[in-house]
């Protein structure tokens, strides 16, 4: 704990903070100039303790940065970046220059002449005689101390330790001047009023005498809790008068909406039967098997598949709304001169319900991906044109005019890319985006 001495010569070199006690160096008792580096970013004293803020190189005093470490926001003042304990080290050198510049005694406006190195100084201080001289006066009944015999006299006055007696001149032990309030609420010598006071008892005398005189007014108290329930009576059956007229009002309110809220009800369940049969008219509802252009196709169960030599067809897929319906069948083992290593691919045209409307012959140009599922890039694109001469007659279902592509991809591409960012076949599954353009 620091002496008397010792905070007085720090007060003479040091600049004073609230919250870290010391700072840096005063710099009005320096002889020679120094550098600004020197300068704490903080307090912008001399650096006392000089620390080093790694990341942005600035010099700090140590009790400046363990000001600034312990509050919310850890930020350099001179440039705003944020730093932690671990970015601070000690920098011997700085300390070693700012010790060597040459200062004067900081009481010199007494007289002092002393003149030498600031590290020194606070040697020279301890027994400077220009230094004035303070007495400690501690107070004998809470410690605390005082620089002067005045303030401690003016102290003696208030102090909340100080024993005194009760103001009442009860018979108890003279007592902390703090606890004299909690003493009178339980004095015996305390002035009371009768319990009964808000019934009309006005007497009033010490607490010790209040049991007295409870016996002898036995009768008067007693009459006067009986005028009091009297009155409480009548006060209740009037207050009761009025709450029931209030409850009946209430009641009549409420039976109106009650009334409003059934016919809410009434309507809502109305409402609810039109939507639940419209819900099920939904969802008799038989769902076209149609898509739009472009389609994608997703494949599942690949491997299977190929081991079975399956084919798969898709879904009607239109080229636009009101557009030429066409349908793809994927020879999963590949047919032609891909059988066993490709996937294959053929395309039908067939019946569409806006084929009378659309001209013909009509030219395609087709464009297949097979799609990477790891990411929107490096797909597989095989792109092909066809012609479709005329509509499919009614009696067929596709038309003989069909365009096959046995090479659309092969396994061994696709399997080579797998384990990589390349997945064109993720979970057993392919997908397959078909593009339809018209060449008109």
């Amino acid at each position: 704990m620091a002496t008397a001495l010792s905070e007085e010569i720090e007060d003479l070199l040091y600049l004073k903070l609230d919250r870290v006690g010391y700072a840096g160096y005063k710099t009005e008792f320096l002889l020679n100039r120094f550098d600004n580096e020197m300068c704490c970013v903080s307090c912008l004293g001399l650096a006392q303790m000089p620390t080093r803020i790694t990341t942005c190189n600035h010099i700090a005093c140590k009790s400046c940065l363990d000001n600034i470490l312990s509050s919310n926001l850890s930020i350099c003042p001179a440039d705003n970046r944020e730093f932690t304990g671990k970015h601070i080290q000690g920098d011997a050198n700085m300390a070693k220059r700012i010790g060597e510049i040459g200062v004067c005694c900081p009481l010199q406006g007494r007289g002092c002449v002393w003149e030498g190195k600031l590290k020194l100084c606070y040697t020279h201080l301890l027994s400077c005689t220009s230094r004035p001289t303070i007495t400690k006066i501690r107070c004998e009944h809470c410690n605390e101390m005082f620089n002067s015999i005045e303030l401690a006299r003016q102290h003696k006055d208030m102090c909340p330790a100080l024993k005194i007696p009760c103001p009442n001149q009860c018979e108890s032990d003279v007592i902390a001047r703090s606890l004299i309030p909690q003493h009178l609420k339980e004095c015996p010598n305390s002035a009371i009023h009768c319990p009964l006071q808000n019934i009309g008892c006005d007497f009033m005398c010490m607490r010790s005498a209040i049991g007295q005189h409870m016996s002898n007014e036995i009768v008067r108290h007693t009459t006067l809790i009986g005028i009091a329930l009297n009155s409480l009576m009548k006060n209740n059956e009037t207050s009761n008068t009025g709450y029931n007229t209030q409850v009946n009002e209430r009641i009549a309110r409420l039976e109106v909406m009650v009334a409003v809220r059934d016919k809410d009800i009434s309507f809502l369940k109305t409402q609810y039967r039109v939507l639940s049969d419209k819900l099920i008219e939904y969802e008799n509802t038989p769902i076209p098997d149609y898509t739009y252009n472009p389609f994608c196709w997703v494949v599942n169960d690949i491997q299977t598949k190929r081991a079975n030599n399956c084919e798969v067809m898709s879904p009607c897929v239109y080229s636009a709304p009101g557009g030429y319906a066409l349908v793809f069948k994927l020879v999963i083992n590949g047919l032609g001169m891909g059988r066993g290593t490709h996937l294959s691919v053929i395309t039908y045209q067939c019946k569409g319900v806006f084929d009378s409307k659309l001209k013909w012959p009509v030219k395609f140009k087709f464009t297949f991906s097979v799609l990477n599922q790891s990411q929107d890039k490096d797909h597989i694109q095989f792109m092909k044109l066809f012609n479709f001469s005329s509509p499919v007659l009614a009696s067929n279902t596709t038309s003989l005019e069909h365009l096959v592509i046995p090479d659309l991809v092969s396994y061994r591409d696709m399997m080579k890319a797998s384990g990589e960012l390349l997945h064109y076949i993720l979970d057993d599954k392919i997908s397959i985006r078909i593009l339809i353009q018209s060449c008109e």
